[in-house]
C-alpha cells in the first residue's frame, strides 16, 4: 500500500485517535502500556485502537 495513502488516511482521524496509533505502531507500546501514558483502562485503549484501524482501513481502500 502507498505511504501517501496511508498518511493520508492518518490525517483524516482525531488527533487522540492518530496518537494511540503512534504509540502503538510508531513506538511498539502495548495496550497497557499505553493505558498507562493516557491514564485510560486497556479495555478502553483496545477499544479505541480497534475501531480506530477500522477506520484507516476502510479510509485506504476508498483510496486505491
Amino acid at each position: 500500500m502507498d505511504r501517501q495513502i496511508v498518511r493520508s488516511a492518518l490525517k483524516g482521524i482525531p488527533a487522540k485517535e492518530r496518537e494511540l496509533v503512534t504509540l502503538k505502531f510508531g513506538c511498539g507500546l502495548s495496550n497497557g502500556e499505553i493505558a498507562n501514558v493516557i491514564d485510560k483502562s486497556e479495555s478502553n485503549v483496545g477499544t479505541v485502537l480497534y475501531r480506530t484501524m477500522q477506520k484507516l482501513r476502510e479510509s485506504c481502500h476508498e483510496a486505491l
